[in-house]
């Protein structure tokens, strides 16, 4: 098959992707920061192991806090973190 008889095949379905994208609502769209992180806690009930920067239960989602959720990963060596943070402001 020659490249042009390709380039009419493929081409109409790109353009269709391309157009068929819509869009997102700025209301729905937030600000993400991904980052290793060290472990920081002694590991009580009162002082959880968790990454740094993490809101404890008695933190999370309290008004001024600025992060609405979070996910944490713990490396393979069990001394850092892998943390996504979601906040719907920029935080200075």
């Amino acid at each position: 098959m020659t490249l042009s008889r390709r380039l009419t095949i493929v081409l109409p379905f790109l353009v269709a992707a391309l157009l068929g994208q819509r869009r997102v609502d700025p209301r729905y769209s937030f600000h993400r920061v991904i980052a290793l992180v060290p472990l920081v806690g002694s590991g009580t009930a009162n002082d959880p192991i968790r990454g740094k920067y993490i809101p404890t239960a008695d933190t999370a989602g309290a008004p001024g806090s600025g992060i609405i959720a979070f996910a944490v990963e713990l490396t393979d060596d069990g001394t850092r973190a892998i943390v996504e943070l979601v906040a719907v402001q920029r935080l200075r």
